[in-house]
């Protein structure tokens, strides 16, 4: 199974300039495209795994839709809310945040900043209390979330 993030498979179909411009005529097929891949992700984690560590969450999607303005429809809110998290990490933004726009990403550090702080908010609406990790080298970020309290 193909599990490529939607990005990327939207750079193979259109190039980068050709994913952006669809991506931002699209949102709401576009959060579908990334929930779904979310919850493909999710369903093919070894159930004996203990950790598993995931770069999305589905509860995201929520956030992105407040983001731009829209409302979330009601079946995809369904497969939102049918995770479950034990632990939720914000990790802050980086400083260097806008070397990612070769990838074909569109948010600048202002937009990932506003992003991040609606993604906290709607995963303590739905009662997790996140942990913020901040802006550390890639290592001091994965030893602070490997000796996090919940884990």
């Amino acid at each position: 199974m193909n599990l490529h993030s939607p990005i990327k498979e939207l750079n193979i179909k259109y190039g980068v300039e050709g994913q952006i411009k669809w991506r931002l005529q699209h949102m709401t097929e576009f959060q579908y495209m990334v929930t779904r891949h979310q919850a493909r992700q999710e369903s093919h984690a070894d159930k004996n795994c203990t950790r598993l560590f995931l770069d999305r969450g589905r509860h995201d999607a929520i956030a992105y839709f407040r983001y731009y303005h829209l409302p979330v429809p009601d079946d995809l809110l369904r497969l939102i809310e049918e995770a479950g998290y034990s632990q939720i990490f914000i990790l802050d933004t980086l400083s260097s945040f806008e070397q990612r726009t070769e990838s074909g990403r569109t948010s600048d550090r202002k937009a990932s900043i506003r992003s991040r702080d609606l993604l906290e908010a709607v995963y303590r609406e739905y009662g997790y209390e996140p942990v913020r990790i901040p802006e550390l080298t890639v290592g001091e970020r994965i030893e602070m979330i490997l000796t996090s309290p919940d884990n």
